[in-house]
């Protein structure tokens, strides 16, 4: 009788890429076919027309909050549909995760308390903002992008679509968890197809970005570091990634922990508003006083804002805007004093602008200047690269700034004897700065099942400090940490994806006969906030038991023995490896996580 072999299920040839900028206050989404390798941004969401001093690449994280009308299922006001003023959901992304997570200020600041109260007038979590704004977001993003792909929508939403989510570089695995709920209930990367959902720390994301669109004219080598420095809504965020090749597709390593700072524009909007605010009260008559509120400021002076103040100012000379009729005196209203002098005008002094600007773009070039210097203490060389990427990066005055600060750390760190020059560079390659983050997500997403040679980084800093104490059955745990006599996984060190991770525990240092125990614990804890490799996630500490056979090699107490523990991650796993004295206990192991501890 013939055996007929199983048929194997044929290999996926080719997949989508999806990248997602969940913004503060703006979102992007980008497309990638594997087989064409065609780059696809979505462009001009509904309602853009409207807003055409808005990147036609970027669309509001907002959704309209219409009294007694939660939003839900097919929820149709959102993004540039929801109205500019004070009933619409806003900088939802920030209530997601934690306040002590959040930079310092940024959870006091006046936008956010105003974000939280329209929420709590309206009974709705973040969460559930998130999930409602997710739904709009993902199935218009899918409508515009099927045409520009050569499918149609159905059939974009069958193929296999590989999703990839930026994050904030100091986010907690638990606020990335409820992001990934909500993405999950508003249908992102649900396809017949088969799909998949990661997440990437937005440096990492403008990195590969980068590297994606500059690859043929790169000139790094091995060693080489390049900097990233990401300008957003909320905060600013910085990188250092040190290259471990030499020719594409580049390998890279985390050289310093990635940073988060406040310094995005939803509080230079905040100084904005307010210094017009104040300028219209000086002149304005008793009548127009009702007027003078937060939604007629951003109503009326959004789009000069927007369009004009934020996105050219240069540093240099004054700035006027004309004064809208609401706010125009009854004789400015008339026709004949605007013929014989022009509009009536409001005028921003150099002082004026220095004082609104410049808070903010100091705590940019305070990032640059930490990250440049602890790239320096652990590596002894200067960054090759500062990338500026972000929404606001392209802001000239910004940008001269930040080129004026890098010469001066080059001029000090040269000085002192340390090797490198480091040249600030742009997201360029054709990749408009807007959708860097989501650009470098999709690129992510698409190697992370091999359908494009991606730029990758093989290991990251420890973002973490991990104690570790041994407990022993049957007796008092022994409260020393272990970190007094060997530090273990402390923060700052190296976790490589690929190699293992090896805590060290010396018995002779703390006294300990592991002959004839039972269970031997060692509990690690979580002293921080987010994991680099999950142990387990969203919890505060977990014990690893495992019990050692007659079989393996034991010294006494009395003799230098080491036992150790190699911990590699592969593929969301983390493996445990036992060994005493460099000899592996392959018989009579028995490993158990057990999680302890609340939630975080």
């Amino acid at each position: 009788m013939d055996v007929l072999a199983a048929e194997e299920p044929a290999e996926q040839s080719w997949a989508i890429g999806v990248g997602i900028d969940f913004g503060t206050t703006y979102s992007s989404m980008v497309f990638i076919d594997s087989r064409k390798k065609r780059f696809v941004c979505v462009r001009q969401y509904p309602g853009h027309g409207d807003h055409t001093y808005v990147n036609e690449t970027q669309v509001p994280s907002a959704v309209a909050a219409d009294a007694g009308n939660p939003p839900g299922p097919g929820h149709p006001r959102w993004g540039f549909l929801a109205p500019v003023d004070m009933t619409t959901f806003r900088l939802f992304k920030l209530g997601i995760v934690h306040p002590e997570y959040l930079p310092n200020g940024l959870s006091n600041s006046d936008a956010l308390i105003r974000a939280q109260r329209v929420r709590t007038a309206h009974q709705v979590t973040p969460s559930q903002v998130t999930e409602a704004f997710f739904r709009g977001f993902w199935a218009t993003g899918l409508q515009l992008a099927a045409p520009e792909l050569g499918m149609s929508v159905d059939e974009l939403r069958a193929a296999t679509l590989l999703v990839a989510m930026g994050n904030p570089a100091n986010w907690p695995r638990v606020a990335l968890g409820s992001l990934e709920e909500a993405a999950s209930n508003a249908g992102i990367g649900g396809s017949p197809g088969g799909s998949e959902f990661a997440f990437l720390s937005e440096p990492e994301a403008d990195l590969i970005n980068f590297i994606e669109g500059n690859a043929i004219s790169t000139d790094f080598t091995i060693g080489d570091i390049v900097g990233i420095c990401d300008v957003g809504g909320g905060t600013v965020d910085g990188g250092a990634y040190e290259s471990r090749t030499s020719q594409p597709p580049f390998i890279f390593r985390e050289c310093v922990a990635g940073d988060s700072r406040l310094a995005g524009t939803i509080l230079l909007d905040d100084r904005f508003f307010d210094l017009v605010k104040l300028k219209i009260t000086d002149r304005a008559t008793p009548s127009m006083l009702d007027d003078i509120t937060s939604d007629n400021m951003i109503g009326q002076f959004g789009r000069f804002w927007e369009s004009d103040l934020k996105k050219h100012y240069n540093g240099t000379g004054t700035r006027s805007v004309e004064v809208p009729y609401l706010f125009r005196t009854w004789q400015e209203r008339s026709p004949a004093p605007r013929a014989a002098g022009g509009p009536p005008m409001i005028t921003f002094t150099h002082q004026e602008l220095q004082a609104l600007f410049n808070p903010g773009v100091d705590h940019v070039l305070d990032l640059i200047r930490d990250q440049t210097d602890a790239v320096v203490a652990a590596r002894g060389r200067l960054p090759k690269v500062l990338v500026l990427c972000g929404g606001f990066s392209g802001n000239p005055y910004l940008r001269s700034r930040v080129r004026a600060c890098v010469d001066e750390l080059n001029h000090i760190h040269q000085g002192a004897g340390v090797q490198g020059e480091t040249r600030v560079e742009h997201v360029s390659g054709g990749v408009d700065r807007m959708v860097a983050v989501a650009g470098g997500c999709a690129y992510h997403a698409l190697g992370l099942r091999n359908f494009h040679d991606t730029a990758r980084i093989c290991s990251r800093v420890c973002k973490d400090t991990y104690s570790l104490t041994l407990q022993v059955d049957g007796q008092t745990p022994i409260q020393r940490l272990i970190n007094q006599t060997n530090p273990g996984q402390t923060q700052g060190d190296d976790l490589s994806l690929n190699d293992p991770t090896l805590v060290r525990v010396d018995l002779a240092a703390i006294g300990l006969d592991i002959r004839a125990k039972g269970n031997i614990g060692l509990v690690i804890y979580r002293n921080m906030n987010q994991a680099v490799w999950p142990i387990p996630p969203g919890k505060k500490r977990c014990v690893i038991r495992f019990r050692a056979s007659g079989a393996a090699k034991v010294r006494t107490a009395n003799e230098p023995g080491v036992i150790e523990i190699r911990i590699t991650y592969s593929w969301g796993n983390v493996l445990f490896h036992v060994l005493v004295d460099g000899a592996p206990l392959t018989a009579g192991i028995e490993v158990d996580i057990q999680n302890i501890g609340a939630n975080l």
